[in-house]
């Protein structure tokens, strides 16, 4: 295993007293000092892959024309057939809780 080199430079920053106190009651039931629970967290956010801005457009479309199928088959079901004006209000919940 190759040895691991550290920079010399820091990262830091000012918590409130109740943030520090999570952390703390999280890396002590981890066994981990806080800052090392912290450097892992922040280490391990570093290396998560991102969403591309092609992937978040392909979202943005997809989950409301998800929410538009759910809402329109539990219609079916229940309403047997909507109105256009159901249809309407549907799509335009749908559309206004997309992600922005």
């Amino acid at each position: 295993m190759r040895a691991m080199r550290f920079s010399p430079n820091k990262i830091g920053f000012s918590i409130s007293l109740e943030v520090f106190e999570r952390i703390q009651n999280q890396a002590d039931r981890e066994g981990k000092p806080a800052n090392a629970w912290c450097c892992q967290r922040v280490v391990g956010a570093s290396e998560r892959d991102r969403i591309t801005t092609g992937e978040k457009t392909i979202f943005t479309e997809i989950l409301p024309a998800q929410e538009i199928i759910v809402n329109l088959l539990y219609a079916i079901v229940w309403e047997v057939k909507p109105t256009p004006d159901r249809f309407r209000k549907i799509t335009a919940a749908a559309h206004a809780a997309e992600p922005k």
